[in-house]
């Protein structure tokens, strides 16, 4: 039985470089944390390696989701190579990347939750943490599965090729159509089953979706999670915001009764 993310006290840090890319992830942080019922908390950095000043802030504050801008084309893979990697590698919490121009959306909540579903321990995580975020948001859950198309390239007709590929999404809609029925009701959930490229197919499919929930991905913890070209070029190329979830934990949303101040949301004037 897959239950929910248990709630527990925390901020949501939110990673400020002075820039744009400080107020997208400022827009997102925000969003979040009014789904979250907790406060937000702002740390400000110069120059490329903010992940030590996050990483102590969240463990510090035990957070429940540390918020990362985007960066540029040119800067993206050191970026997830460089900064973001040591980040996943210490956060004790998920981390959330705004996409680029994130900041002058329309102030819409985030109510259409999407989730990357493997049959892992790190995929039911991520199921539950996404499930958990739609019904705090009263909206609705889709659980995308991917599978790369194991044997039915090497014909050449594609009408050859379908009785393959719709047995292997038949298979990926059996395991979804599984792990949403042990979810808690309440939360409408739709399986989504795809074969193709998973970072493709996660990308298109967040063009509908406010926000897509991955897990880690590869061999051992949460530092291994940017290692696979998957998360990268999710990361890169979907329209919506992506939160990753570490392998051992969930969500840790504001208790209801705890009381704490929220410090001040106040961003930069842009510059220029």
């Amino acid at each position: 039985m897959i239950t929910r993310a248990l709630p527990t006290r925390g901020p949501v840090v939110v990673g400020l470089d002075g820039g744009a890319s400080g107020r997208d992830a400022f827009a997102l942080g925000a969003r979040l944390a009014d789904l979250l019922g907790a406060p937000l908390d702002l740390v400000r950095y110069s120059g490329a390696m903010p992940a030590e000043a996050l990483s102590r802030t969240a463990s510090g504050e035990d957070a429940a989701v540390v918020v990362l801008g985007p960066t540029h084309r040119r800067a993206f893979a050191r970026t997830l190579r460089g900064t973001a990697r040591r980040l996943l590698g210490q956060a004790p919490c998920p981390v959330a990347v705004a996409p680029a121009g994130f900041a002058g959306r329309p102030e819409l909540p985030l109510r259409a939750i999407g989730v990357g579903y493997e049959p892992t321990p790190a995929g039911r995580g991520a199921l539950a943490v996404a499930h958990d975020l739609a019904g705090r948001a009263d909206g609705s859950l889709v659980a995308i599965g991917v599978v790369l198309p194991i044997s039915p390239f090497a014909l050449d007709d594609l009408h050859d090729r379908e009785p393959y590929l719709e047995e292997e999404r038949r298979l990926v809609r059996a395991g979804l159509d599984h792990a949403l029925a042990e979810l808690p009701e309440g939360v409408p959930c739709t399986a989504d089953a795809r074969v193709g490229d998973p970072a493709v197919e996660l990308a298109a499919a967040a063009w509908q979706l406010d926000l897509l929930v991955c897990g880690s991905r590869g061999r051992g913890p949460l530092r291994a999670v940017l290692l696979g070209s998957v998360t990268e070029r999710v990361l890169h190329s979907a329209a919506c915001p992506v939160l990753i979830v570490p392998s051992a934990g969930g969500l840790r949303a504001q208790a209801p009764s705890a009381a704490r101040a929220i410090r001040p949301a106040v961003l930069p004037p842009p510059r220029g």
